[in-house]
Order: structure tokens, then C-alpha cells, then sequence
């Protein structure tokens, strides 16, 4: 009797044990990866958070580019107007001319600064996804 009791207790500990390794091997199967899902899941909502942070600054800027450059046409009109009760039309137009030719470098300038912006967003975005 006492040896099938032993016999018993010897079995039931080696399915317990084989019973412990299997389900740590499941749990290295699965739960490892799918916390590493978690977590790439988690750090992707992130990026795509500040993501969405950076390209509304940059919204916010060419609004408040837009409007500086209305500003200055405003104000080019209303100098062209006063220009033209005591200044010749020439100085007039070399004046409007050199206005004009500060707005085109302004606007090159905004477009080069717009195009670093996206090139820098689009390259961050793709390393993200790396």
C-alpha cells in the first residue's frame, strides 16, 4: 500500500512538472510576442500622435505665413497709392518691382522650408516603420 502511495505521489509530481513545462513554453509562444505587439502598438499611437502634433504646426504656420503675406501686399498697395501723388511712375514701379521680388524670395523661402518639413516627416515616418 505504502509503495502504491509513492507510486502515486512519484506520477503525480511528474505531471505536474511536465504539466509546468508546456505551459511555459506556451507562454513563451504567445504572451512574449503579443507583449511585443503591445508595446510596438503603444510606441506607434505615440509617433503617430506627435506626428499629427508636427503637421499641425506646420498648418499653423503657413496660415500665419499667409496672412503676414497679406499683410505686406496691404501695405504695398497702400505705399503704391501715396507713391502716386508725389513719386514718377517709374520710382513707382521699381519700388513695386522690388516689393514684389521680397515676396517671390519670401515665398521660395516658405516653399524650401515647407519642402525640409515634409522630406524630415516623410523620413521619420518610414524610420517609424522600421
Amino acid at each position: 500500500m505504502e509503495t502504491d502511495r509513492k507510486y502515486l505521489l512519484n506520477s503525480y509530481e511528474k505531471v505536474v512538472r511536465n504539466y509546468d513545462e508546456k505551459l511555459k513554453q506556451l507562454c513563451d509562444i504567445f504572451i512574449e510576442p503579443l507583449q511585443m505587439i503591445a508595446r510596438d502598438m503603444f510606441d506607434l499611437s505615440h509617433k503617430l500622435f506627435k506626428t499629427k502634433k508636427q503637421l499641425d504646426e506646420t498648418l499653423q504656420l503657413i496660415a500665419i505665413t499667409e496672412q503676414t503675406n497679406e499683410c505686406r501686399l496691404e501695405a504695398a498697395e497702400i505705399a503704391s497709392g501715396n507713391l502716386n501723388n508725389s513719386v514718377s511712375k517709374s520710382t513707382e514701379k521699381n519700388e513695386l518691382s522690388s516689393v514684389l521680388k521680397e515676396f517671390e524670395l519670401h515665398a521660395k523661402q516658405q516653399k524650401i522650408n515647407a519642402s525640409i518639413s515634409l522630406a524630415l516627416t516623410k523620413e521619420w515616418l518610414l524610420d517609424m516603420n522600421d
